[in-house]
């Protein structure tokens, strides 16, 4: 590509070519020369469009094109009106409408997803990114290539996966051909537990394991030679023994902070990994930097995220117990039926077209017993499990660092932040839902009393206690009450006088 559009840079200059992002100021010659044309007929799947003084082109993997029809050209939906324009003469939508159907400009996800049409867009394009953070049924080749730093994978692929689009034979599509799980969808409120963005997964269903890739890199300052011997971390959390074979100590930093270095002696540091069990499947050393790959088995738990086609998010909780419906089948998720009827109408469009959806004639509970007046749809559907790890977000720290305009803690496990107070905690929580009241329930009510020249119960001292662990700054004041002193005598009087019964 460079070849062949032949640049020639000038500061300074009028016109700029945008190649995948860069912007690059050129000679009006080289602005000149480039033929969009020929740009297209010699690369053919590439985005290019002109918006003077600028020239955009993109060419790079994850794009989506379509051929209009009657020329040989393959647009994107950013070049879609400036070829339409320049080689039909087309300039508005209703024209285009009138040319091939409201389904062409509607349809660049349709290969991937036919339904996609009859969701709400934002639905659509959440569905559609979601697959870059999916856990895709590929091996670590592609991950050991790249070294990627942190990824996911499938190592085998399940009785639960097909294949979502054909590959095209071209002899190298087959080999990033896309497969997701498509698991039986039941569509019904389950013990509560599918309200809101909640979805239960049958205990046993293997179609969302995988395998966490992790590329750890520690820094090496050595004067001689420095061997690594790795060790399998199935038996220990160890990932091996960096040897230096010289007079001058051994100094090793890794940058990460899930690898944690033990000195042996000063020419031996023990380097442990904080996720175990896991398998070194590779380690490279070059100059002062070692490189180790290594992967670990994840199997789904509760916390963890999946996703549709649609866009149809949702939080995994895993159960035992799961209805059952017709002749014994058992759904391997069960969702909120309300999730498909606003938004993503197509959800429920494939369930009946390629998902041999239906009614259930017979709804029983985990153990038998018929449900009456049971409603129940199922079907088959395309979900996948996130790179969001509920076993990767668990963090509770002691200490934080705190910020010093807000005086709470930084946001961020990489920054050492703890939990915050914000404007949604403390409007929308402490006054709009009454947590105060639960505060003086449980630790008021409940609780003993402290004795103290204040009237404070011990609960405030635990509330005390509680927003430090949470990292909060907040300081529960309490005031003295106004109290009366009055001589015994007085209130003997008072107390047989009536005085007190009348008021």
């Amino acid at each position: 590509m460079w070849r062949y559009l032949n640049l020639e840079p000038l500061q300074k200059s009028k016109y700029f070519v945008v190649v995948n992002g860069a912007c690059i100021p050129v000679t009006e010659t080289s602005y000149r020369r480039l033929d969009l044309i020929h740009l297209k007929q010699t690369f053919r799947f590439v985005e290019c469009f002109e918006a003077s003084p600028f020239i955009s082109i993109r060419y790079k993997v994850g794009i989506l094109f379509k051929e209009i029809p009657g020329t040989d050209l393959w647009v994107t939906p950013k070049d879609l009106w400036y070829w339409c324009e320049r080689m039909l003469n087309i300039t508005n939508i209703d024209a285009l409408a009138r040319r091939f159907g409201y389904d062409f400009f509607t349809s660049f996800h349709v290969d991937l997803n036919p339904f996609f049409m009859h969701n709400y867009v934002p639905k659509s394009i959440l569905g559609f990114n979601a697959l870059k953070n999916a856990v895709l049924a590929t091996d670590n080749r592609y991950h050991l290539y790249f070294m990627d730093s942190l990824s996911a994978h499938v190592h085998h692929v399940t009785s639960y996966h097909r294949t979502v689009l054909e590959p095209m034979d071209d002899g190298i599509s087959p080999y990033f051909v896309l497969k997701l799980p498509h698991v039986r969808v039941a569509y019904m409120s389950f013990l509560g537990c599918t309200q809101e963005d909640s979805i239960v997964c049958r205990r046993g269903v293997d179609a969302f394991d995988c395998c966490r890739f992790h590329t750890l890199r520690i820094r090496i300052e050595a004067g001689c030679m420095v061997r690594f011997v790795p060790m399998d971390g199935y038996e220990s959390p160890v990932l091996g023994t960096v040897y230096h074979y010289g007079d001058e100590p051994l100094k090793v930093e890794p940058t990460s902070i899930q690898v944690r270095c033990e000195q042996l002696t000063p020419q031996a540091v023990r380097l442990v990994f904080s996720k175990p069990p896991f398998r070194i499947v590779r380690h490279q050393l070059s100059g002062q930097m070692l490189t180790i790959c290594c992967e670990t088995d994840h199997f789904i738990s509760t916390g963890d995220k999946l996703c549709s086609f649609h866009g149809q998010k949702g939080v995994l909780r895993i159960m035992d117990e799961v209805p059952i419906l017709d002749d014994g089948i058992r759904p391997d998720l069960v969702v909120n039926p309300f999730c498909f009827f606003r938004m993503t109408g197509g959800q429920f469009i494939e369930g009946l077209m390629l998902g041999e959806g239906r009614d259930a004639t017979r709804v029983r509970n985990s153990r038998g017993e018929d449900v009456l007046n049971g409603s129940v749809f199922y079907s088959k559907m395309f979900y996948f499990l996130l790179t969001y790890l509920a076993v990767e977000h668990i963090y509770f720290p002691r200490e934080c660092t705190v910020d010093l305009v807000t005086d709470q803690a930084m946001k961020g496990r990489s920054r050492c932040g703890g939990m915050r107070l914000g404007n949604m905690e403390l409007y929308n929580g402490l006054e709009g839902n009454g947590l105060g009241s639960c505060f003086q329930e449980i630790f008021f009510e409940h609780s003993d009393f402290a004795k103290t020249n204040r009237i404070v119960p011990k609960s405030m001292e635990l509330v005390q206690q509680d927003a430090c662990f949470y990292k909060c700054k907040i300081w529960y004041d309490s005031k003295p009450p106004v109290t009366l002193k009055v001589s015994r005598d007085v209130l003997d009087r008072v107390f047989h006088s009536g005085v007190l019964w009348e008021r």
